[in-house]
């Protein structure tokens, strides 16, 4: 009976995911749609108004769109679709089989919250945790900081034992006088602790032949880990290992230590010990700030979903990106330009050294494209324009001992094409011109393809920009052979350089040589790309949208997915190489595959689990379960959100 109801269960999953896909493309048409009508709309009223005053105007006898028959046909699909999957949604709700539901996790949250903010965790054993849990971790945090953190596996009672022991630790590390009063100021203070609740479902035995291959077994982020030796077990929940940066491959090399066991052979643990390893997933409820109410996390932050991304929400999302890269300057005197890889767990700069110089140098070009974006915005296009403008003089400001950026083909490169940004006829920034120190490199011979698709995008801007013929000519060759000799599956690692350059010797009009070649490369790029139905069995849905160039099981999109979807953001706003009738498709696509971004990018959510908030936002992580935050994957989101509002521009006409 068991067996037949997971069957069903299976198969309802299924269809509703099926379903949501649907839903999601419908949603995504819809909000792009809207913003079409409506500015096709606004752009008809002059003419009406001219019309009714007797006025002459050109588009008196153009007909209104038809935006209600458009917007009625989508919403007429959507409510259709809804009411379709109405009692298969229900079915979705249920928790997954043996798992701790949501609303008795809500509820045993609530139980803890009043202990903590009562100031009063009972003395006496309490046989809280919800049916199917197997283990609790409770942390306390106070502006960001650990105050107190415990976790117990104790049957029927692990998360009262949590969250005493937690509390007890809170009590004797929270910044309160040791006096007469020091009892009635921790009450005080209680209100403003932010409390994070783990409840862990059944333990699954990992079978594997090494704590490596044990460790490839988990969904990093998502799931926990435990090991037992004889009557002993210790866990360690993801909520942890992702607010401290480890793997779970760290995480049972600390489970190990807890128990007082070496990291060594896993056989002869297993002989040794009696060693049994763990994984186990789980209800994780906290707050995002002081005060604010609890919500579920997975992989320590909200799902993004998809019909969420708008024009407006792009624009918001960038301007969270340019200021992220803006907050890296360095603090000192020195001409350093931007920190480089922030920890936010650790609220430290790698190595506390300013980023190399082609990441500065990429990161002067994201804010550049930013300042053209939100020309209409004049705030912000003047604080990009500043602080591109500040970054370059940083890189040109070479000091005694230091090696100039022109040595390096990337950065120089990189320099080139921000500079000659601001040389774009539409960008209202002074004229300045680009300086000696941005030519491109002429070491191009020896650069491995990557770094010659970089070049040749600087050469072929140049070109452009200064009506050159040789740089025109030189351009035009390396790009042929950069196509000629990449392999197709190698494509992808040359974007969005290799299709900027191209487009960038050519008129608007002109046909654009590879068409053929980059349409294949988004084929490419769209079929390793997940979507709702590869991840929703796993319950991975945070994951839908990033792409994965590999045909093994065990690999994992990360911030690598920016580089292709770049271009492929260039070319859905380009009638070229994307037709009107085939736009929604990759529209779609393209929505995805920026849901992912934003997934990776640090929000409100994931900095609950941060000390310096601030700073931590806006930051694109390596991973969903790697949280260092490099300037590069910065930079590219935003150069991915710029090219995303461009071509939606483009197709609809709005004004950015």
């Amino acid at each position: 009976m068991r067996n037949r109801l997971s069957v069903i269960a299976s198969g309802f999953r299924f269809w509703t995911a099926v379903i949501m896909l649907t839903l999601r493309f419908l949603g995504c048409l819809r909000n792009m749609v809207q913003p079409l009508c409506q500015t096709r709309e606004e752009s008809a009223k002059p003419a009406l108004r001219s019309a009714r005053v007797g006025r002459p105007s050109e588009n008196r006898n153009r007909a209104l769109p038809r935006r209600d028959s458009a917007l009625r046909a989508i919403n007429t699909r959507l409510a259709r679709t809804t009411l379709a999957a109405l009692a298969l949604l229900t079915f979705a709700a249920l928790p997954a089989a043996g798992q701790p539901s949501a609303a008795d996790t809500m509820q045993a949250y609530r139980t803890v919250e009043g202990w903590i903010r009562a100031w009063d965790v009972p003395a006496e054993a309490q046989l809280l945790d919800p049916p199917e849990t197997t283990a609790a971790c409770v942390t306390l945090r106070l502006s960001g900081r650990v105050m107190g953190r415990a976790t117990a596996t104790t049957a029927g009672q692990s998360l009262w034992e949590a969250a005493r022991r937690a509390w007890q630790e809170a009590a004797s590390n929270l910044p309160v006088e040791r006096d007469a009063l020091r009892q009635e100021n921790l009450r005080a203070l209680a209100p403003q602790l932010m409390i994070d609740v783990q409840l862990a479902g059944p333990m699954t035995p990992i079978t594997a032949g090494s704590l490596q291959e044990a460790a490839q077994n988990v969904s990093p982020g998502k799931q926990g880990v435990a090991v037992r030796a004889g009557e002993r077990i210790e866990a360690v929940f993801p909520g942890f290992m992702l607010s401290t940066n480890m793997t779970p491959g760290d995480g049972l090399i600390a489970a190990l230590g807890m128990l007082g066991l070496p990291p060594q052979d896993l056989a002869v643990l297993k002989r040794d010990a009696g060693l049994i390893l763990y994984r186990f997933d789980v209800q994780h409820v906290a707050q995002a700030a002081p005060g604010e109410p609890p919500i579920f996390l997975t992989r320590g932050g909200r799902t993004v979903k998809t019909r969420q991304i708008t024009p407006r929400t792009l624009r918001d999302f960038g301007d969270q990106l340019a200021a992220n890269l803006v907050r890296r300057q360095w603090p000192g005197e020195e001409p350093f330009g931007l920190l480089g890889t922030y920890q936010p767990w650790l609220d430290e700069f790698e190595d506390a050294a300013p980023a190399n110089a082609a990441d500065q140098a990429l990161a002067a070009l994201a804010l550049a494209r930013w300042a053209q974006v939100s020309r209409n915005r004049e705030d912000m296009h003047e604080a990009s324009v500043a602080a591109a403008q500040w970054v370059l003089q940083k890189l040109a400001d070479v000091g005694e001992g230091e090696t100039s950026p022109n040595e390096d083909a990337v950065a120089s490169s990189l320099m080139a094409m921000a500079y000659l940004t601001f040389l774009n006829p539409n960008q209202t920034a002074p004229n300045q011109g680009a300086p000696a120190s941005a030519a491109p490199p002429q070491n191009g011979a020896a650069n491995p393809p990557v770094v010659e698709a970089i070049r040749v995008n600087a050469v072929a801007m140049a070109a452009r920009a200064h009506n050159n013929e040789g740089l025109a000519e030189d351009a035009n060759n390396r790009i042929r052979a950069l196509f000629q000799n990449t392999p197709p599956a190698q494509l992808p690692s040359l974007m969005p350089w290799l299709g900027w350059a191209e487009l960038a010797l050519l008129d608007d009009e002109e046909r654009v040589p590879s068409a053929i070649a980059l349409r294949e490369f988004r084929d490419l790029v769209e079929e390793h790309q997940l979507s709702l139905l590869d991840v929703s069995s796993s319950g991975d849905e945070d994951l839908a949208g990033g792409i994965v160039f590999t045909s093994g099981g065990a690999a994992l999109p990360t911030w690598q997915s920016i580089r292709p979807l770049i271009f492929l953001a260039t070319m859905l706003g380009d009638e070229r190489l994307t037709s009107p009738d085939e736009r929604a498709a990759h529209l779609v696509r393209l929505l995805e595959g920026l849901r992912f971004v934003q997934q990776l990018t640090v929000d409100e959510a994931e900095c609950h689990m941060f000390a310096n908030p601030d700073r931590a936002l806006g930051g694109v992580r390596l991973a969903l379960w790697d949280q260092r935050q490099p300037v590069d994957s910065t930079a590219l989101a935003l150069l991915l959100v710029a090219e995303s509002l461009e071509s939606v521009e483009k197709m609809t006409g709005a004004s950015r």
